[in-house]
């Protein structure tokens, strides 16, 4: 048992491969998306249908995260 299912987290969704972080100021969330390897990471986008602010394009739900690559969302809170 992994401990994300051990705190009662799904890992249907978890790839180690590819780190989520979030920073945040007072009005804007940055949501990061890393692709830590030198492989093409499929992952379950968590913000489907947004824009990534790097590329300007739509990032849909299942996505493949080529190398080395990083989305990055904003959002609003």
């Amino acid at each position: 048992m992994t401990f994300l299912q051990q705190i009662g987290l799904s890992t249907a969704n978890y790839n180690p491969d590819v780190e989520i972080m979030t920073r945040s100021d007072s009005t804007v969330d940055y949501h990061f998306v890393i692709n830590t390897t030198d492989r093409s990471q499929t992952i379950n986008n968590p913000y489907a249908d947004q824009i990534d602010i790097l590329s300007q394009q739509i990032i849909p739900r299942t996505y493949e995260l080529p190398p080395f690559e990083v989305l990055i969302f904003r959002t609003s809170h």
